[in-house]
């Protein structure tokens, strides 16, 4: 099992040694083989425009790793797919390539083949365990 504590940097060795794997849907593959890493869109209508990642990556799940592909970052959160149906509100870490591990909550999840789902994510810190206010 890898540490996600110990190592920095992903490899794409790692990412190969896992089993939970994503396998994405020929109409995904091939949309990124033609867009590759085109630029923000010029008509989004989004508050905080996505730009391109499309990287490989290792998601941490109820202490499980799974290969995955990061599809998308803003300034709020992370776009990617995922082997596995994660629940709204579920806090995840994802392990990109640069090193950097980032703690993230479920947002959104949609399957889009058998192992492929779309999931989106918000940064997450752990400050955002506030009280309730009555």
């Amino acid at each position: 099992m890898l540490d996600l504590g110990n190592e920095r940097v992903l490899t794409e060795h790692d990412w190969h040694a896992l089993e939970s794997r994503t396998q994405l849907p020929a109409s995904v593959r091939d949309c990124w083989l033609r867009y590759g890493q085109d630029g923000v869109m010029a008509s989004c209508q989004r508050r905080y425009a996505r730009q391109p990642l499309h990287k490989y990556a290792i998601l941490l799940a109820d202490g499980v790793q799974h290969a995955c592909y990061a599809k998308d970052i803003s300034r709020l959160g992370i776009g990617f797919f995922a082997p596995l149906n994660l629940l709204p509100k579920a806090i995840v870490q994802l392990w990109l390539p640069h090193g950097q591990i980032m703690q993230l909550r479920i947002t959104r999840c949609r399957r889009l083949d058998a192992n492929c789902y779309e999931i989106g994510t918000v940064f997450y810190c752990e400050s955002e365990k506030r009280p309730k206010s009555r």
